[in-house]
């Protein structure tokens, strides 16, 4: 079956190559993906939990699976996407032995408060002390993360350690897109597109189009799975 929706985006894959077109399991933590869009139909994805279908999950797995269509993908997020359930997400997709976790997904919290700093520290513990690459993106909103973290608020999971926080290219992946959160804590900036220069990924209608750092945690999330040490 054609990649058709990399035959859409020329312009966003052009330069992206794999090193290592191999199997390699990646873990979502996201909403629920449509498996049943034709783009799926001769790939290995499935939600492990009991969720149903959601348009961001979708886009997501797509952009990982058009990234690397050997990528075996699990979805274990929820519909409503809670902050507090990382740890035990992220557990269980380390537990089965996942080598890739994407997290397209961000909260804004208080560290001074004490669930939050016992969360935080929860979370930079179980990813240092796991072999997983836990990809994770920035986030929309043009802040930087930098005054964010001198305030004490953190936005999680973007700015957890041992992380690969990754950031959007705007139009033509020239520069940071204008919506781009930013900082010392963005690792890298990959392909996300702009209001007006949009990616074509899988919808409920065959295809849709969208933007952000969702989508390039995505990229970043399939090259990793093809071999390539971002960071």
């Amino acid at each position: 079956m054609k990649n058709f929706l990399r035959e859409e985006n020329v312009d966003f894959f052009k330069n992206i190559k794999l090193i290592n077109n191999v199997p390699v399991k990646v873990a979502m933590i996201d909403t629920g993906i449509d498996t049943n869009n034709p783009f799926f139909s001769q790939l290995n994805i499935s939600n492990v939990n009991d969720i149903q279908y959601d348009w961001h999950g979708t886009a997501v797995a797509s952009v990982i699976a058009m990234t690397n269509r050997k990528t075996i993908i699990r979805n274990y997020g929820q519909e409503r996407m809670n902050v507090r359930d990382l740890p035990g997400l992220i557990e269980q997709a380390i537990s089965d032995r996942n080598s890739v976790i994407n997290i397209s997904m961000n909260t804004l919290v208080n560290a001074e408060i004490r669930e939050y700093r016992v969360l935080i520290d929860t979370l930079n513990n179980l990813i240092k002390n796991s072999d997983v690459r836990v990809v994770v993106a920035a986030g929309n909103d043009n802040l930087d993360l930098d005054c964010l973290e001198k305030e004490k608020l953190y936005l999680i999971p973007a700015m957890l350690d041992g992380v690969i926080t990754v950031g959007a290219l705007g139009y033509k992946n020239k520069g940071r897109a204008s919506y781009s959160n930013h900082g010392k804590r963005v690792n890298i900036y990959l392909p996300g597109g702009e209001v007006d220069y949009q990616i074509t990924v899988a919808g409920s209608n065959k295809e849709n189009k969208c933007y952000g750092t969702s989508i390039s945690a995505g990229i970043a999330s399939g090259l990793i799975s093809g071999g390539f040490d971002l960071c």
